[in-house]
């Protein structure tokens, strides 16, 4: 398979977990594995055979990234993709919390439209930080500044406030800012939840695993890890080897950008802070990851994802599998890549209150 040019186009149409898939996929195993295995159809004797050996080749729970390579390259990587989205489901903590968000989404989708937003007096007891992505002042329409779901969240009575990091730190100057503001709400005594994005998300995850220690995050109760670049950027990387680091210093020279924001999001310098993290166990973690096929890549993120099919299914910024922290419970939103599409607004709401209902599941227990 030739992995740098646009992908085959494959009309392909099916369901996983409740989630509907009308797109167009990479090749054809792939598009039985969506629309006949998935469905519990078994009537392609040669197929099955490709599938039934590609599911017992990896026994993890999770399938390591060289294993989803290896689907990539030995099949497509719309099938790892589909393949790295069943196996997330079939965990039924994740199938749990994935139910859980679905009906959150289709009640934060209600209050939007009626402007009436219901909640339990109970949640307002929660502050809710967020951290944004990378240039999320420079560029506010990519919504990495979280300015339309913290109105809706003021607007449920709700406070939160964004973390003002720098828009093109390095993830660990970035993580220093998340730590102090930590310590600072910390000491309101009032019950915290963490929401990041895309850069955002490996700075929090430092603060949280690394910099900080039990006492620091005694009210830190939750962390919303949102298409995390946990393992680095495989963009970061190519924009700083030759020819390209030059043309990559002029652009961020002009912008005012930082040069070394870029170098902190290579995949083996992240990497290998990646190692040095461990997530205390106290604070509930939710991984939001779009896992999407070829055929819902969007123009933003075209470049990314053709450049790095032949390592595996990504978002067009990092390898899927590398926006999950470990021990965590996972939602998986298939069709969607690295920039969320549409609702991210109403789907951060879902997220939030998803997480609100597993921290206080009495007190959530009813209709709102």
């Amino acid at each position: 398979m030739i992995f740098h040019k646009t992908p085959p186009r494959i009309p392909a149409r099916g369901e996983l977990a409740g989630q509907l898939i009308n797109t167009t996929v990479d090749s054809e195993v792939a598009k039985y594995y969506l629309e006949q295995y998935l469905q519990d159809r078994r009537n392609n004797p040669d197929l099955d055979l490709i599938i039934n050996q590609a599911h017992m080749g990896d026994s993890g729970a999770i399938p390591s990234r060289d294993y989803l390579k290896y689907l990539s390259q030995r099949i497509s990587p719309d099938f790892a993709a589909l393949y790295l989205a069943k196996k997330i489901l079939e965990d039924s903590a994740n199938m749990s919390i994935y139910r859980t968000f679905e009906e959150e989404l289709a009640r934060a989708r209600i209050d939007v439209k009626t402007g009436e937003y219901r909640l339990d007096p109970a949640f307002r007891s929660y502050i809710i930080l967020f951290v944004p992505g990378w240039v999320y002042k420079s560029e506010p329409e990519s919504g990495a500044d979280f300015a339309k779901p913290r109105a809706i969240i003021t607007r449920y009575g709700v406070e939160n406030h964004l973390i003002q990091i720098e828009e093109t730190g390095t993830i660990e100057e970035n993580a220093d800012y998340i730590a102090e503001e930590l310590i600072r709400v910390n000491r309101m005594e009032r019950e915290i939840i963490l929401v990041s994005a895309s850069s955002g998300g490996a700075s929090a995850s430092l603060a949280l695993g690394k910099l900080l220690g039990p006492s620091d995050l005694k009210n830190v109760k939750a962390w919303v890890n949102i298409g995390g670049l946990l393992q680095g950027s495989f963009l970061a990387d190519a924009s700083i080897r030759w020819p390209n680091r030059w043309v990559t210093k002029i652009i961020l020279f002009f912008r005012n950008w930082d040069y070394d924001s870029i170098e902190s999001m290579t995949i083996e310098r992240s990497r290998e802070r990646f190692r040095e993290i461990k997530l205390p166990g106290e604070t509930f973690c939710v991984n939001y990851v779009g896992i999407p096929l070829s055929g819902n890549i969007t123009k933003r993120g075209k470049g990314g994802y053709l450049s790095a099919r032949a390592e595996g299914p990504n978002d067009g910024m990092t390898l899927l599998v590398d926006a999950l922290m470990p021990d965590c419970l996972t939602i998986p939103m298939l069709g969607i890549d690295h920039y969320f599409g549409q609702e991210m607004d109403v789907k951060t709401i879902a997220l939030s209150r998803t997480v609100m209902r597993y921290l206080k599941p009495k007190s959530a227990g009813g209709q709102y």
